[in-house]
C-alpha cells in the first residue's frame, strides 16, 4: 500500500513538474488595471511559405477568460484582412473550425516585404478543440483571396502542446 501512495505521488510530481516546464509562457504577468492575468505563448507554426516567401506565427493569449490569438505573417503582396475574412484550421480529424478577426487589418510595409499582424477569435468556443487534434493545414483569407499553410509535423506537435496550456 505504501508504495503505491509513493508511485501516486510521483506520477502527481512528475505531471505537474512537467506541465509547468511544458508551459512556459512568453508573457505571465497580472494586469492590475484590468485585474486580470496575462498569459502569452507563441508558436511558430510554419516556417516558410509554399513560395517560400514567409513564416506563420501564432501566438495563444488568455487575458483572464477570454482566450484569442494573434497571427503573424509576410508578403511580397499587400495584405489587407476584413472582418469577414477568417482563419479557418483544418484538423487531422478532417473537422474545421473558424476564427475572425477582431477588425480590419492591413499590413505594414517593411522596405522588403509586407508585415501583417492581426488578433483573430474563435467561434463558438472552437479552441478546445486545438487542444485535442492536430492542426494539418490553416487558411488565411484576405484581398478577397486566400492562403493555404501546411503545417509539418514540428508545427502540429507545438501548436496542440501550446493550446494545452490554456
Amino acid at each position: 500500500m505504501r508504495s503505491k501512495v509513493f508511485l501516486s505521488g510521483v506520477f502527481v510530481f512528475v505531471f505537474l513538474f512537467g506541465r509547468s516546464q511544458h508551459c512556459k509562457y512568453d508573457l505571465n504577468k497580472y494586469d492590475k488595471f484590468l485585474k486580470v492575468q496575462k498569459l502569452e505563448k507563441v508558436v511558430k507554426v510554419v516556417k516558410k511559405f509554399n513560395r517560400g516567401n514567409g513564416y506563420l506565427d501564432i501566438e495563444i493569449c488568455k487575458y483572464g477568460d477570454q482566450i484569442f490569438y494573434r497571427a503573424s505573417t509576410a508578403s511580397l503582396d499587400p495584405i489587407v484582412v476584413g472582418t469577414g475574412d477568417q482563419m479557418m484550421f483544418l484538423l487531422d480529424n478532417d473537422e474545421i473550425i473558424k476564427a475572425n478577426p477582431d477588425k480590419i487589418y492591413s499590413a505594414d510595409y517593411n522596405g522588403a516585404r509586407f508585415i501583417f499582424k492581426g488578433t483573430y477569435f474563435f467561434q463558438n468556443n472552437n479552441f478546445e478543440k486545438l487542444k485535442s487534434n492536430k492542426v494539418k493545414s490553416i487558411r488565411l483569407y484576405y484581398n478577397n483571396v486566400y492562403h493555404d499553410f501546411e503545417v509539418k509535423d514540428k508545427g502540429q506537435e507545438e501548436l496542440r502542446d501550446a493550446a494545452t496550456c490554456f
